[in-house]
């Protein structure tokens, strides 16, 4: 067994769909996901099967980065937002290397994005003004 924590990320009683470890890549599913023909049937279902095969696994990633269960859950469907609206599948290439590799390296700067956008609105936020009498 690896050295990684395990999380739990089983959601308020409910079975999880899926597993939390990256499975080995279906590259037909992806390859048929970048195609860029989004309003195929056949298109739609393969980005629901690639959603549901990724999902847990992103989840638990970003909860072993050490994030609360709902802030977790928050950027996990942020960053399938960012997937299916981007290029990302498009870049994907079996003769590239590993699907999971591609996807951990979009969802680690995804993250260090994430983390750069709630550092600067802290910095932007007005600090409380108080009158000080003498």
């Amino acid at each position: 067994m690896s050295s990684s924590r395990l999380v739990k990320t089983q959601l308020h009683g409910q079975e999880p769909a899926g597993s939390p470890i990256f499975k080995t890549t279906r590259w037909s599913l992806i390859l048929s996901c970048g195609e860029g023909v989004e309003s195929t049937a056949s298109a739609q279902k393969a980005l629901t099967e690639l959603c549901r095969t990724y999902w847990r696994p992103v989840f638990a990633f970003i909860c072993r980065r050490g994030y609360a269960v709902p802030d977790a859950q928050d950027l996990t469907q942020d960053f399938f937002v960012m997937l299916l609206n981007g290029n990302l599948l498009c870049l994907a290439d079996p003769k590239r290397g590993r699907f999971r590799s591609l996807l951990c390296t979009a969802l680690k700067n995804f993250l260090a994005e994430s983390g750069n956008r709630k550092a600067e609105h802290h910095r932007c936020a007005r600090p409380e003004l108080r009158r000080i009498d003498r």
